[in-house]
């Protein structure tokens, strides 16, 4: 995953929460003053738990990915140790 996808993603998860927050708070207002269907505002209450939850997760696992990466690209193979004890074809006598 490359810095700009991830630049993305995040951008993407704020924009969606501002709005998503802004809609919750206006259907909770309608819900007080019972302009809408519902009769109590519990599945509100659960949509913005788990919608948060969701999102926290998500967020989440793209920092511990990003984290992955960096541990990772720290750790370098070791070259393959060249054998000096063993004689070319050169050094061989026939």
């Amino acid at each position: 995953m490359n810095k700009r996808f991830a630049l993305k993603v995040l951008l993407f998860v704020a924009v969606y929460i501002i709005f998503f927050t802004a809609i919750v708070l206006y259907l909770k207002y309608q819900v007080a003053m019972n302009a809408t269907g519902y009769s109590t505002d519990l599945e509100l209450d659960t949509l913005v738990e788990w919608t948060f939850r969701l999102f926290g997760i998500e967020v989440g696992v793209l920092m511990l990915k990003r984290i992955a990466e960096k541990v990772v690209s720290g750790i370098k193979p070791q070259a393959p140790a060249a054998h000096e004890d063993v004689p070319e074809k050169d050094d061989i006598a026939g």
